[in-house]
């Protein structure tokens, strides 16, 4: 027994002597094909033991798995959960409940995940934060080095809730101070990703909630001093600020722990949604974004923000350029800024430059700030150009407000129907208040050469702009503004009336001029109100003095449907009618005071239509006056003669140096298919009433009247004619008509006594005139 556990021993020490030999003689092999040198007698070693060395590898390896495996089958880590929750709870005050089991993976690197989850509040039983799992792997090599190096993170489905209480603290701020006290040269982390999350918070101060959904971040390796790609989305939805929208971000993320410096750098973000009052809001920023938390001090670089929505047809575009921007002490200041906005509809095109050459903002407001600015805005062939310049003032109290409280404004109007650009040079101030959509703004200055003061308001702008103006001009010349060749276009039937600018506009407000000029009109204390709602202008009333006279008038214009509609009525009380007629149409042929008034409407979507649309009445009483061109009591005088006579109508021409003196006048004319059907003209003179009625041709302007001359019984010159009645017919173009007197037609007094009527009308006249006289003598006897 004794020689059989010898011959063993020898036997396994010969074994484990000859694997040794084996490995070492493989070992020298390797490094003489390798290395600069042999090494002696491997090669025989090798040939003579490898059966050995291989059989001893294998069972080596056999044992390190084997025992691996031991370990890890034997170690749980769930035993730990306990111990966890407890260091936990003494740490934060937090209870930490782990609901799922802990795994752990130990090749090729350390991991560890874990099932549900959650997170108390700081001593209270209510939820604070949860996740649906967690996964992470560390590095096996910087571990046995007594490095933290996290390779990866991932967390699914975390639901956190953050608080800021009333005192201006927040339920994690003892999780903030835990992890600033974290040196950041011992953890390193190389990816990290959240999913499926989300993050709700409350605000106890301002009383708004809201909550970030949908939540992801993806970071890449997060180490001291080294940038890491940063990407992140998530819906924001904060009904009490009107946020309902979409957040994308992209970066580079870089901490600096011995500097104190936070960077993110390379920003690509955009927000689609509603926010900001626009329900269709795209807004994209673009930049460099430097924190230093030591000195509490925030830089921006290559700042450019860009947003665009639209509202009806409109599509508004901003771009906000900032290359330099500091944030520190509660003070922020810039080397230049810019802003370029538009509004582009189909019809209009509406552009803004706004330049400042400097940032200084401190106690909520931007003050000693320059801005220069051009705006300008299209509407087919007419265009508007305004620049200005004024100190700069962006106040947070009671606002955002925006504040320009001393501008030099000039500004250039170019239209076709516009004899010349118009031009204006104002002084004054504008405000604007962001969140209310308002704008106010109060300018004095001139306005075509002439001294004028204005102030406008405009509500509502970024959905129904609403506008308020209220004008006072020295002067206003509106005939030598207007263009005589766009003035002329209307003659044309084809010219068609564009009423587009009346659409989707709400405009009210007064206008006062103290000199107004318009179609050779000259009024004076001239002022109207006008509103134009829903499409429809209506411009009620229109007063001035005229001529001695006081207007008083309203124009309505209904855009609203596809043809517009155009209604005009008014009147003028004791105007001197020579001084009218004599500035607009240059021929005073007929004078006198009295009362004109008129109530006309028409349709149509050109000139042409418009001029056969056009009914209405159109009446004239005169006093007191005088009608050019003949003398009546002369022409009856020289052709009493041919009285009853068969022969043809005197003729007579338009003779200005005649006229014929009135004590009334009177004409009531009737529009429509562009004709003025007088009904009702009347004539008095001190022996003579002319009536009758006619029409005048609204497109050239010819007349066609027929009237009867009647003599009455109280003028001596015309004692012969006394009781006839002498038809008249005045026909041709307004400013020199023709008169015919149709003598031979004449009836009434000695005509109509004449036996001979039908005979010798002459004859009959004369023995008229005997029998008159014997009846004289007679009565005297």
């Amino acid at each position: 027994m004794r020689k059989a556990a010898a011959a063993e021993k020898v036997v396994s020490m010969s074994a484990f002597k000859g694997a040794m030999l084996g490995i070492v003689g493989m070992l020298g092999l390797l490094l003489s094909a390798i290395g600069p040198f042999k090494v002696p007698f491997a090669e025989s070693l090798a040939k003579t033991y490898y059966r050995q060395a291989v059989i001893g590898l294998v069972l080596v390896a056999v044992m390190v798995v084997g025992l691996i495996t031991a370990v890890v089958n034997l170690f749980d880590p769930n035993q730990f959960k306990d111990q966890l929750v407890h260091w936990v709870h003494e740490r934060t005050q937090r209870d930490l409940v782990l609901e799922g089991d802990l795994r752990m993976s130990y090749f090729p690197k350390l991991g560890l995940e874990s099932g549900k989850a959650s997170l108390s509040q700081r001593r209270s039983a209510r939820e604070f934060a949860s996740i649906d799992k967690a996964h992470v792997t560390i590095a096996w090599l910087p571990l046995l080095r007594g490095h933290l190096q996290i390779d990866s993170a991932e967390v699914d489905g975390l639901r956190a809730q953050i608080v800021r209480l009333k005192d201006g603290s927040t339920n994690v701020d003892d999780l903030a101070r835990d992890v600033a006290a974290i040196e950041s040269t011992a953890i390193q982390l190389d990816s990290l990703r959240l999913v499926h999350s989300s993050l709700q918070w409350n605000d106890e101060i301002v009383l708004q909630r809201g909550s970030l959904n949908e939540l992801q971040i993806e970071v890449g390796r997060l180490a001291d001093g080294i940038a890491s790609p940063l990407s992140a989305s998530a819906r924001i939805d904060a009904p009490a600020a009107g946020v309902d929208a979409r957040l994308q971000l992209k970066g580079r993320l870089l901490f600096d722990a011995a500097a104190s410096r936070i960077e993110l750098a390379r920003i690509d973000s955009s927000l689609e949604g509603k926010a900001l009052g626009i329900d269709n809001l795209a807004l994209r920023a673009k930049g460099d974004v430097t924190a230093v938390l030591r000195e509490r001090a925030l830089s921006a670089d290559n700042v450019v923000i860009s947003s665009m929505h639209k509202s009806g047809l409109t599509v508004f575009n901003t771009v906000l350029s900032a290359p330099e921007l500091r944030w520190s002490e509660y003070r922020l200041s810039g080397t230049a800024a810019s802003i370029d906005a538009s509004a582009a509809h189909p019809d209009r095109t509406t552009t803004l430059a706004l330049k400042m050459p400097k940032l200084e903002w401190a106690e909520r407001a931007l003050r000693d700030t320059t801005a220069q600015g051009v705006l300008t805005h299209k509407r087919g062939d007419a265009q508007l150009r305004a620049s200005w310049s004024s100190p700069l003032a962006l106040v947070f109290d009671g606002g955002p407000r925006i504040e320009f409280s001393a501008m030099d404004l000039s500004a250039q109007l170019s239209h076709p129907a516009l004899a010349a650009d118009l031009t204006a040079q104002l002084r004054g101030k504008l405000d604007i208040n962001l969140p209310q959509h308002s704008a106010l703004a109060a300018w004095t200055g001139q306005l075509a050469g002439a001294d004028v003061k204005t102030e406008v308001a405009l509500a509502d702008y970024a959905n129904r702009p609403q506008w308020t103006v209220d004008a006072e001009m020295a002067r206003l010349d509106l005939d030598s503004l207007l263009s005589d060749a766009w003035l002329a276009r209307w003659g044309d039937d084809a010219m068609p009336l564009d009423a587009a600018m009346l659409h989707d506009a709400t405009v009210q407000g007064r206008v006062r001029v103290g000199q107004l000029k318009v179609g050779g009109l000259q009024l004076s204390a001239a002022s109207t109100r006008f509103e134009l709602d829903r499409s429809v202008l209506g411009v009620d009333p229109i007063t001035a003095q005229a001529y001695g006279a006081q207007l008083e008038a309203a124009l309505r214009v209904d855009a609203a449907a596809a043809v517009p509609r155009i209604e005009l009525k008014g009147s003028l009380n004791e105007v001197d009618l020579r001084s009218l007629l004599a500035d607009v149409t240059r021929a005073p042929w007929l004078e006198g005071r009295g009362a004109l008034t008129w109530d006309v409407a028409t349709s149509g979507a050109s000139a042409g239509s418009l001029r056969n649309a056009l009914a209405g009445s159109l009446n004239l009483t005169l006093r007191g006056g005088a009608l050019s061109g003949v003398d009546l009591r002369a022409a009856l005088l020289e052709g009493r003669a041919d009285l009853g006579k068969r022969m043809p109508a005197q003729q007579r021409e338009f003779n200005s140096a005649a006229s014929t003196p009135f004590s009334e006048m009177k004409a009531r004319f009737e529009l429509r298919e562009r004709r003025a059907n007088g009904q009702m003209l009347e004539l008095n003179t001190a022996a003579i009433r002319a009536t009758g009625e006619g029409e005048v041709s609204l497109d050239s302007g010819v007349l066609d009247l027929r009237l009867q001359a009647a003599v009455g019984r109280g003028a001596h010159e015309l004692a012969s004619l006394a009781g006839v009645s002498v038809p008249m017919h005045v026909q041709g173009p307004w400013r020199q008509p023709r008169l015919a007197f149709d003598f031979g037609a004449a009836s009434g007094g000695p005509v109509a006594r004449a036996p001979e009527a039908a005979g010798d009308s002459s004859l009959a006249l004369i023995k008229a005139s005997a029998s008159s006289a014997g009846e004289s003598a007679a009565r005297a006897k």
